[in-house]
């Protein structure tokens, strides 16, 4: 079984944002099964066997930033349409049993892809999906301040919700990154077989932590602010915080990268990227996840959990990690209620002990790389009919 993985850019350090990792690990986990062959955008050649797969590039041109709002394509889609992609795609894609189309960002592909069906050769298309992306892009037009901007992204909404529903409809198989999308993409498209595949963990693992009245009242609010959302979130955040005085009680960080300009706040540390976060993370008494924007998976969950760090967090933003409210997490509605209920839990110490040792437990055996190399290598017989016995999707 061979496979062609199809990437908007080399998800390769220092590109270390969360669909990055999702990407690069799982192409490395997958390779480790089956042979892989990835194509994306890169101005450079990659190293053959880096990450156990053999790469290959074509220069990415930039398009009109205003013609994109004529493109029946969302800009993400828009702005990776490009012929030589096309063409480089379609030749490896004669080579191989499955195609894997990583990201909305590629999806305008799927309906080309599936125009080689009539071919004995064409292989299974699969869509990579990160996120529910009309869920999301909805989220993201609501929540903006700025009636153009508001305007511009429902408009970018529509487009997308379109290509997400094309490429889920047409593609053989699709994936889903949390249990929530996994459900609204079965609504969606029940005729496509479907494979849940969380992200996996392979970062630093704290085996024992006990907070007590001597850990520093430190909240932290972690993640990179690069995308539009992420920025949303975190205005969010540091408004509601400001809002009830909690900078003025206790000690709030913001940690990730991204610039700071434009979300200073009196009292609240932006601390950047650190440069050991599990250092950094052993003075924390608390870790919030305020994301009222944007749905998918929040790999940073993660990172809390195995660093031992209780969370405080959206019950939306959490939902479909298979994380339990109120066991293996403080659950909260809205932002509001999130921050009201800090004054409360921070100064709990059994609590945030029940918290963060029930998520350890909970976490400790469901997020394994390797377990999702297996789980896209069984899909892929099972699309291509080598394998029937693999046709049961696992559950977590």
């Amino acid at each position: 079984m061979s496979i062609l993985w199809l990437a908007r850019y080399a998800p390769l350090p220092p590109a270390n944002g969360g669909d990055a990792q999702y990407s690069r690990n799982l192409i490395q986990a997958v390779a480790k099964q089956t042979r892989v062959e990835v194509l994306c955008f890169s101005d450079v050649a990659i190293e053959p066997g880096t990450y156990g797969a053999r790469w290959h590039h074509v220069p990415r041109q930039h398009h009109s930033r205003i013609a994109g709002l004529l493109s029946p394509l969302p800009d993400v889609a828009y702005r990776h349409a490009q012929s030589e992609f096309t063409r480089k795609a379609l030749e490896l894609a004669a080579t191989v049993d499955t195609v894997f189309v990583d990201h909305i960002g590629l999806f305008w592909i799927v309906p080309i892809l599936a125009r080689t069906r009539a071919s004995a050769k064409s292989p299974r298309i699969v869509v990579v999906n990160h996120d529910h992306e009309a869920a999301l892009r909805k989220d993201m037009a609501a929540a903006a301040s700025n009636p153009l901007t508001r305007l511009v992204l429902r408009f970018d909404a529509g487009k997308a919700a379109a290509l997400e529903r094309r490429a889920n409809l047409l593609a053989d198989g699709l994936t889903a990154i949390s249990t929530t999308d996994q459900a609204e993409f079965t609504q969606l498209a029940p005729e496509t077989a479907n494979l849940l595949v969380m992200p996996g963990y392979d970062g630093p693992v704290v085996p024992e932590r006990r907070i007590d009245e001597g850990t520093d009242l430190r909240i932290c609010v972690l993640g990179g602010r690069g995308a539009l959302h992420k920025k949303m979130v975190l205005r969010l955040i540091l408004r509601e915080l400001v809002r009830q005085g909690i900078p003025q009680r206790y000690i709030v960080d913001v940690v990730g990268s991204g610039e700071a300009s434009g979300f200073e706040v009196s009292g609240i540390n932006f601390l950047g990227y650190v440069e050991s976060i599990s250092d950094y993370l052993s003075t924390v008494r608390l870790g919030l996840i305020p994301d009222e924007v944007g749905g998918g998976f929040k790999l940073r969950l993660l990172t809390h959990v195995f660093h031992r760090v209780p969370m405080l967090g959206l019950r939306k933003a959490i939902d479909g990690s298979t994380l339990r409210p109120q066991v293996d997490y403080a659950d909260a509605a809205d932002i509001t209620d999130l921050v009201t209920q800090i004054d409360h839990l921070i100064g709990h110490v059994d609590r945030l002990n029940e918290l963060q040792n029930n998520a350890f437990s909970h976490c400790a055996d469901r997020f394994k790389w390797d377990d999702r190399g297996t789980d896209l290598a069984k899909f892929s017989l099972t699309l291509t009919g080598r394998d029937p016995a693999a046709a049961t999707v696992p559950q977590l």
